[in-house]
């Protein structure tokens, strides 16, 4: 507020689209995205619930190709695949030990 009195006065001004971005910015990721992690967490390993995080980038590339026309390079893809492999790898091995312990049980 002391640094930049002019953005500050221009508040007012600013479109109802870009306070709703904002708005979304601070209720949408810090209190529903948090809040969700925070109940995953509370009810799963944080070895299920981190690699199911990777793909939020993978989302956002594809989304900001498609949405801004950014383009998408042969290294990009290759990265969403190793991500995307990743969280496969952790997936099948968690339901095969999930599979394994209730035969056990």
């Amino acid at each position: 507020m002391i640094t930049e009195p002019v953005a500050m006065r221009a508040i007012p001004d600013l479109p109802l689209r870009t306070v709703g971005w904002v708005a979304f910015s601070a209720i949408g990721s810090t209190v529903i995205g948090q809040g969700s992690m925070s109940w995953l967490l509370q009810r799963h390993s944080v070895s299920v619930v981190t690699p199911m995080t990777l793909a939020a980038p993978i989302i956002s590339v594809f989304a900001a190709a498609y949405y801004f026309g950014n383009p998408l390079t042969l290294l990009m893809l290759a990265g969403g695949g190793v991500a995307m492999l990743g969280v496969a790898i952790v997936t099948i091995r968690t339901a095969r030990a999930d599979r394994l312990e209730g035969k056990l049980a």
